[in-house]
């Protein structure tokens, strides 16, 4: 077992080949062993390499009522005020909460919009 940094493509590539041998190798034995280290190697690297920024809030909202077809209507059934309803999809978006003057630390409620949730319509 030689233990190194993943610092390339290729170095990744190599990775994921021996990965790949390693499948289905038992715990607790030194092939898992190997296997554990080398898919953390692997998701460390994969973290530095493409990074996933958070998603915008807003953002998430409005693409769940788009892909389920709901409308501003329906948000306010949820959350039970159409001018919250309102101001959820005015909102500008931002993946910066600093920039938006209602971030959480403002917010009246801070789980407000943690606990609303589209659901489909009865």
């Amino acid at each position: 077992m030689n233990i190194r940094p993943i610092r390339c493509e290729t170095d990744y590539d190599a990775a994921l080949e021996t990965i790949d041998s390693l499948m289905g190798a038992a715990p607790d034995t030194p092939e898992g062993d190997w296997l554990d280290v080398l898919v953390t190697l692997v998701e460390s690297y994969e973290a530095r390499r493409w990074p996933v920024e958070a998603p915008d809030p807003v953002a998430m909202i409005e693409h769940a009522m788009e892909a389920r077809g709901y409308r501003q209507k329906d948000l306010a059934a949820v959350i039970g005020s159409q001018p919250h309803a309102s101001e959820v999809a005015e909102s500008p978006t931002s993946s910066d909460p600093a920039d938006d003057p209602r971030s959480i630390g403002q917010m009246e409620d801070p789980g407000r919009r943690a606990r609303a949730r589209v659901r489909p319509r009865t």
